[in-house]
């Protein structure tokens, strides 16, 4: 009988440790399959700072005050909405750095170029108004003279020409509205505060989705087989952080979202010499090269250096085929 009994507790204790072992694995095998790309903690993370973020720059949008423009027109100050936009960029790079500086750094780049767009826009449109102040207008004199024939004949002399009128005085220059420096309507601001929103909301949509990578392909024409090297923007080329780098015609998985400065450099035939294509305006009069963006920009790239520049493509196939 005590045999009996024993032999039962053995099984009872083979399978209770059996069921655990299973129930320890099934859970390996979940957390495996929820996590992605390897980006779902640093997505969940970013998200919710973002998200802060994207809160305190809709109630401090409908918080501006709103003061009578030029002509009456509803208006918001001009430096309220500097301040804003601002506050706004340094809060997006606090809340990134909090996550990830080093993962993140070319999503950071991205929107501190976009939201310097907004800034810009408003610096642009304070310019305009400056350049229409009345130190912009010149008042021009008329000078008149009159001057004797020249002839063979005997010299006559000249008649002398009736008084001229003197001219009409130049026209007073218009005097700007001071309103028009100091504050911009609400309507002119509502597309400038809505680039600001949309860079915000696309970083809270690729995080909210754990889309924060792309599978990069890189193409050259006519040379492939190039050495493709690129980095964040924000961090130069002395970066300690050492480049990626891709072979064209090739490809790399699992690259992080963001904006990249590049170098694309291609042996011209058995001589040791190198022909280099940059990110930026490139060669004197050609084509300026485009950003690496994979943030907006697909990610397909292609350097022609037929043509010297880099650029977007929808397929690697239009970068296989030379351009006519």
């Amino acid at each position: 009988m005590i045999r009996k009994l024993a032999r039962l507790f053995l099984l009872a204790g083979l399978l209770l440790a059996a069921s655990q072992s299973e129930s320890r694995q099934i859970d390996v095998d979940f957390h495996i399959t929820i996590g992605g790309g390897g980006t779902a903690k640093l997505a969940k993370d970013l998200a919710k700072e973002v998200d802060q973020v994207r809160r305190k720059f809709d109630d401090s949008r409908v918080a501006l005050p709103i003061v009578k423009g030029p002509g009456g027109v509803p208006a918001y100050p001009r430096q309220a909405l500097l301040d804003l936009i601002d506050s706004t960029e340094k809060e997006l790079d606090q809340a990134v750095l909090r996550v990830d500086p080093q993962k993140l750094a070319g999503l950071k780049d991205w929107a501190e170029v976009e939201i310097e767009r907004s800034r810009h826009a408003l610096e642009k449109r304070a310019g305009t108004v400056a350049a229409l102040s009345p130190a912009g207008y010149r008042t021009a004199a008329v000078f008149a003279s009159v001057t004797g024939g020249k002839g063979r004949g005997p010299r006559t002399k000249p008649r002398k020409a009736p008084p001229k009128a003197a001219p009409p005085p130049a026209p007073e220059p218009p005097k700007p509205d001071p309103l028009e420096v100091t504050t911009v309507g609400t309507a002119q601001a509502s597309p400038i505060l809505d680039q600001v929103g949309r860079v915000i909301g696309r970083l809270f949509f690729l995080a909210d989705k754990d889309d924060l990578e792309v599978d990069l392909w890189v193409g050259s024409t006519p040379k492939q087989h190039t050495k493709f090297s690129f980095w964040p923007q924000g961090t130069g080329k002395q970066s300690s952080t050492a480049p990626t780098i891709i072979q064209t015609n090739g490809s790399r998985k699992h690259v992080l979202r963001g904006l990249y400065e590049y170098r694309a450099a291609a042996s011209l035939g058995s001589k040791a010499v190198t022909e280099i294509l940059e990110s930026g305006p490139g060669p004197a009069g050609g084509v300026p090269s485009e950003r690496l963006d994979l943030v907006n920009g697909s990610r397909f790239f292609c350097c022609r250096f037929e043509d010297n520049y880099c650029h977007h493509v929808d397929d690697p196939k239009e970068c296989q085929t030379e351009r006519r």
